[in-house]
């Protein structure tokens, strides 16, 4: 059902204000009554001269009237023109240079006045009125826009931050109360303009906004299903960014990503906002009414939808809406239910929030809380500069980024090569560069001309908000009780060297400012000290998170990366290399054979076209297991071949030459539907045992994949049926779960002769 967000509100009751009591008479200052006595002095004084001055005055020549200026009037009428409050028949004589100057300037025209620009530092008061409560993520985000780029401008803003908390509470029952709150609250004080977030907000100030706010413009941002034009029908100074956002595309991307969905799960709410997203999201849903079946759930209590969740088929998905409060009136944070639903299901979760990603969903087009922010508070900014809020554009849809969760994508059998090439992931495994870091500081380091200087590290990871400054600047004997002597901090010790800056995406946001101003001006104050110090180091940083994307959720400070990102090295994921595959092998598996004594062992070429295969989510550390793995399992074989590779990884390999001409991706689509043991275990398609995956690819694309597996040069039969020897053991322990009677029934084999193939093949139960 439509909910407008103009609809008339009860008039909240307006109690008779009391007058004010009589405000006390108060005696004049001393230096108020010293100004009285010199204007009794002065007054008969004047009055005085006024008289006298047409008797002493010599009488003036006749002036002929070409020389005065055209229009201008005698110096009589001027003067008394210009000095109202004297009587007009007290004759006002001007000495003779002030008397021109006087007609000049009655002469000419005036000059327009210029508008006046506000100077430099100027004292701007700002109103951020928030439709929910600290702590929501979304409007967190859009708060922290704010701020960061009100810290930018020239002026000197006081920002006063008021909370309507509407998703804990219903509006209509508080609207009353906040009528009345900021009535009394800010009844002596004067905005210069207001910035809305939220539909909530906007509404308050659209109806109560000219009686408790007059005449002062707002910005909005967040703004769901309302036309720019309504906007600009009000009459009001109001201008701002609509929170429009792309349901049509995350759709699609989910029906293409999993073909056998049919059906469409709205999970949202009857609030407000909650209701007015929902209608946002089905007005975009005309081109899949053949594809879909689509529901909406909002009137259930949290148990009893989560018992819906986990009865719904493999042909479901849920569309999420951030805002939630059950039937019972229980409020759940949007990333707290959604973690709950992606709990109970392993259908695929989809939204169009960046702050929601990581909880749950798998990505799509995303908005961002801090990009709405950023641009309301530019908005806001050029209204403090003199330009009217109305003439500036209202902003139909923000920026929005590609960005996908690695770990849904894992989940759901989604190859990264199937996604936009602009595409940001998050969760992805450390890339090459994390597991060899000591050799980047090495070539770095000693090939500069700081060599001789520290290499101080920093573990960003380990930091704490209590002890940040005392670790980095150092502290004083007695700046608190545990310091009994002087001790120099991380800064200072990398003076003249490189300051290294490991994982510095997981350092927390509340500690970011701290490295602000020292990496900037490179001056510290030790914890207790008064002298600033000066530090001249290199830094480096290093991260295997996307800060960009961090930026965009709210979770890495805008104006730290813009330190940080001078001179920026992207290591590609392993998966964007594959010509890497072939010598990161030999060197490894070459320093296993030397670290466990056998002798270096060859490679058959089908190895490596299988390596090649995989997209390997885990980079290079995933490589060296399946390497690791691979060498144990062949034992004293001299040559690696591909059925040497773990049984999961031929699986996944197996799935991904199934899936690839169904879907023309190149990449690994989605089987959870067409094998629903998929589901089972441990989610990586392994099954819940040893060699449970195996059921789901069927015998006779099983028998081509295992004749694939042999497109090179066979090896010779000798080797080849040791090898299948100790696989055929391999999977007889795996599918008997080690019981001994059960494989001597299954093989056929007497105990001695068993026991003899075991020991051939260097295995034990």
């Amino acid at each position: 059902m439509h909910t407008s967000h103009f609809r008339p509100i009860r008039h909240p009751r307006r109690p008779t204000d009391p007058l004010p009591p009589p405000a006390p008479v108060r005696h004049a200052s001393r230096a108020r009554r010293a100004a009285l006595r010199r204007l009794c002095v002065v007054l008969p004084a004047l009055c005085l001269a006024l008289l006298l001055a047409p008797m002493l005055a010599p009488t003036p020549e006749p002036v002929a009237a070409p020389m005065l200026a055209a229009g201008a009037a005698p110096a009589s009428s001027l003067a008394s023109s210009q000095t109202p409050g004297l009587p007009a028949s007290l004759p006002l004589a001007l000495p003779p240079a002030l008397a021109s100057a006087a007609l000049a300037a009655q002469a000419e025209p005036p000059a327009p006045q210029a508008t006046p620009q506000p100077p430099e530092g100027a004292r701007k008061n700002v109103l951020y009125l928030n439709s929910y409560h600290n702590g929501y993520s979304w409007s967190d985000h859009i708060l922290q826009g704010i701020r960061e780029t009100l810290a930018e401008s020239p002026y000197s803003i006081v920002f006063q931050v008021e909370y309507m908390d509407s998703k804990k509470f219903h509006y209509q029952d508080t609207v009353s109360t906040l009528y009345a709150l900021y009535r009394d609250k800010f009844r002596n004080k004067k905005f210069d303009i207001i910035i809305a977030s939220d539909n909530v907000a906007v509404d308050f100030l659209l109806q109560f906004g000219e009686e408790l706010f007059p005449g002062v413009p707002i910005v909005f941002c967040g703004l769901n299903d309302v036309q720019a034009s309504s906007l600009r029908a009000t009459g009001r100074e109001i201008t701002g960014v609509l929170e429009n956002y792309d349901v049509a595309y995350n759709i699609e991307q989910a029906l293409r990503l999993n073909p056998q969905l049919r059906r469409m799960v709205v999970i949202g709410d009857d609030s407000v906002t909650g209701a007015a997203i929902r209608n946002q999201v089905m007005a975009q849903l005309g081109p899949f009414r053949d594809r879909l079946v689509v529901e909406e759930w909002s009137e259930y209590s949290l148990d009893q939808m989560l018992d819906w969740v986990r009865g719904q088929g493999p042909d479901t998905f849920f569309y999420f809406v951030p805002i939630y409060r059950d039937i019972d009136g229980q409020f759940y944070s949007a990333e707290e239910l959604l973690e709950k639903v992606h709990a109970a299901s392993r259908a695929p979760l989809f939204s169009n929030w960046a702050f929601l990603l990581g909880h749950g969903i798998v990505g799509g087009k995303l908005i961002s809380g801090v990009r709405h922010g950023e641009m309301a508070a530019r908005m806001a900014l050029q209204v403090l500069s003199g330009i009217r809020a109305s003439s500036i554009p209202v902003v139909e849809q923000a920026d929005q980024a590609y960005m996908f969760d690695n770990n849904e994508l894992q989940r759901l059998f989604i190859s990264p090569s199937q996604l936009p090439s602009d595409s940001i992931i998050i969760n992805e495994p450390s890339r090459f560069y994390e597991l060899n870091k000591q050799v980047f500081w090495t070539i770095i380091v000693r090939n500069s001309t700081r060599r001789a200087g520290h290499f101080v590290v920093v573990d960003c990871a380990a930091l704490t908000e209590s002890l940040v400054e005392s670790t980095l600047f150092g502290h004083r004997k007695g700046a608190f009780t545990s310091a009994l002597t002087d001790r120099d901090g991380l800064v200072k010790l990398a003076d003249g060297g490189t300051l290294f800056l490991d994982e510095v995406g997981e350092m927390p946001l509340s500690i970011q400012r701290s490295f602000l101003r020292f990496l900037q001006e490179r001056t510290f104050r030790p914890v207790g000290g008064t002298q600033e110090i000066k530090s001249d180091f290199r830094l480096i940083s290093a991260t295997n998170r996307d800060l960009d994307a961090m930026v965009e959720r709210g979770e890495f400070r805008k104006d730290l990366l813009f330190r940080l990102k001078t001179v920026h090295v992207e290591l590609p994921p392993l998966r964007s290399r594959p010509e890497d595959l072939k010598p990161l092998a030999i060197y490894h598996v070459n320093r296993l054979c030397e670290q466990y004594g056998v002798p270096h062992k060859g490679f058959s070429p089908d190895f490596f076209q299988q390596l090649a295969q995989y997209d390997w989510p885990g980079n290079v550390r995933e490589l060296y297991n399946v390497l690791e793995r691979s060498f144990v399992i062949s034992g004293l074989e001299s040559v690696l071949y591909a059925l040497h590779l773990p049984q999961d990884i031929r699986i996944k390999i197996t799935r991904a030459a199934i899936a690839r001409p169904a879907t023309g991706e190149g990449g690994i689509g989605s089987e959870s539907a067409t094998h629903p043991s998929a589901a089972d275990g441990n989610g990586d398609g392994s099954g819940g045992g040893p060699g449970g995956g195996e059921d789901m690819v069927p015998p006779a694309q099983r028998a081509d994949a295992l004749g694939a597996a042999f497109t090179s040069p066979l090896p010779p039969l000798k080797g080849f049926k040791r090898l299948m020897e100790r696989k055929y053991l391999e999977i007889l322990i795996g599918q008997t779960r080690g019981n001994l009677q059960e494989m001597l029934d299954v093989s056929g084999l007497s105990r001695s002769h068993f026991y003899a193939l075991l020991k051939k093949n260097n295995m034990s139960l």
